[in-house]
């Protein structure tokens, strides 16, 4: 049986902070295409591809979902991937508060976007674990830990019905 559980989308107010990125980088590309020699005027494309990327990442901050079965659970966003039943340390998993918790607080980008409101990607926690997260609300997060040396930290709406139904495949 497979199940959806949404990551709990990111603020207004961080979104409006990656359109504002995304401006500025046509801006950028418009200034660079307009200033430049005929045969320099590629480089303009360097600032449309970096807005392209503010694209995706503007809408995987509010369509991220998780999604698990009997042998998988399936991260559909940025930084998305499958990873066997087998791998997850179901006993471990729990749903945790990065306001009130510095143990499992990011402490270090390895390779992501770090923006206010929307963390995502792979990250060194303050206990020095690796973890791929996806964090948009800090008082909704699951931590579940793997057995491949790496945890995952995502922010879902229902953390609790996740929990009960990873419990229940595990079990």
């Amino acid at each position: 049986m497979l199940r959806t559980f949404p990551v709990v989308p990111t603020s207004d107010q961080t979104l409006w902070a990656i359109a504002g990125i995304i401006l500025l980088t046509m801006l950028a590309a418009i200034v660079i295409f307009l200033t430049t020699e005929n045969h320099t005027k590629l480089i303009a494309l360097i600032p449309l591809f970096v807005g392209g990327l503010f694209s995706h990442t503007a809408y995987a901050s509010r369509h991220s979902q998780v999604e698990l079965s009997e042998d998988k659970l399936s991260i559909k966003g940025e930084y998305g991937r499958q990873i066997p039943i087998a791998s997850l340390i179901c006993n471990r998993a729990e749903q945790i508060s990065l306001s009130h918790s510095s143990l499992y607080k990011p402490k270090l980008r390895t390779n992501g976007t770090s923006l206010p409101g929307y963390l995502c990607g792979w990250f060194k926690l303050q206990n020095n674990e690796k973890a791929l997260i996806c964090v948009t609300d800090s008082d909704r997060v699951v931590y579940l830990p793997t057995r491949d040396n790496y945890s995952l930290l995502i922010s879902l709406a229902n953390p609790e019905e996740f929990l009960q139904f990873l419990r229940e495949i595990c079990s």
